[in-house]
């Protein structure tokens, strides 16, 4: 079946002229990705997914109209910070044929962030989630309304239960720690103000390319709007292990005058781990670990 979705893509990219050196693979989301290059030999990046009802299709799609949308922002608008630019790769091409969906964005050359030291790492880390903050104030995000998740407070307290339950059964060992970690997501409840943005659930190592004062972030395909402090779960939970990140994410959060919100939103992405089906062995898994037993002491 892989084989002949791959042959299906050859053809569609080839109609449209471009081109692949079999880099191009399957990921844990069941989408396509790769580089590719057109007949001139530059290159690009293509993720693209298969069925027009399937989550995957309906994902990309989203993500392709909230990248266009972004990236023209970053092009024209200067979104800077501590000398910093924040640049969203250009989108070349939208392929919506055959019931195949491809999102071709400019390949970015530069140095990847999760290839630098922990001081590089925080220091790009934290002018990003200032960067993406300034991003939303200075978009019109209407435009890009309909595609956009919700991460307000009460859509994270609906779909609380349902990451408790699916957490449950696929970590049926850490039950009475899972049950504690939602007793401590549910101090959402409490009264408080706060600033409420655009939202990258996922914003990491992974997803940075940096070359001198441009920062490119990628993989908006979660993106939404809500409490602006959720952005800072994703690397907080992801880089845990980093003791030096660790710190300067928690301090970012109750700096920001986020101190009451910042364990209860914590809370809330660790059981969305949990939501993952990993062994208990598994380097993530024990990372997953580490924190719910930090919920348990935290103030």
């Amino acid at each position: 079946m892989k084989n002949d979705y791959l042959k299906q893509l050859n053809i569609i990219l080839g109609k449209h002229g471009y081109l692949q050196d079999f880099s191009i693979k399957k990921d844990e989301f069941r989408r396509f990705n790769g580089i590719i290059y057109d007949r001139s030999g530059k290159n690009y990046f293509l993720k693209a997914a298969f069925g027009k009802d399937s989550y995957e299709y309906k994902s990309l799609y989203r993500e392709s109209q909230v990248t266009k949308f972004l990236s023209t922002r970053t092009k024209k608008i200067r979104v800077s910070h501590n000398g910093y630019r924040l640049y969203v790769p250009n989108v070349a091409k939208i392929i919506d044929q055959d019931e195949i969906f491809c999102l071709i964005t400019r390949y970015i050359e530069g140095r990847k962030l999760l290839n630098e030291n922990s001081g590089t790492q925080v220091d790009i880390l934290s002018a990003t989630l200032e960067l993406v903050s300034k991003l939303g104030k200075v978009s019109h995000i209407s435009t890009i309304r309909p595609y956009l998740k919700n991460y307000t407070r009460e859509a994270l307290l609906i779909s609380l239960p349902i990451r408790f339950i699916k957490a449950s059964i696929l970590s049926p060992s850490a039950l009475p720690r899972l049950i504690r970690a939602s007793w401590r997501a549910l101090s959402l409840l409490s009264s408080g103000i706060y600033e409420h943005g655009l939202v990258h659930p996922d914003i990491n190592v992974s997803n940075i390319i940096f070359d001198k004062n441009a920062i490119y972030l990628t993989d908006w395909e979660e993106a939404g709007w809500g409490m602006s402090a959720y952005n800072v779960t994703s690397p907080l939970c992801l880089q845990w292990q980093e003791k030096t990140l660790r710190d300067r994410l928690l301090a970012r959060l109750r700096d920001n005058g986020e101190k009451k919100i910042t364990i209860p939103l914590l809370a809330y992405r660790t059981l969305m781990l949990f939501n993952q089906h990993l062994e208990r062995g598994n380097k993530k898994r024990k990372r997953d670990f580490a924190i719910l037993k930090f919920l348990e002491t935290a103030l």
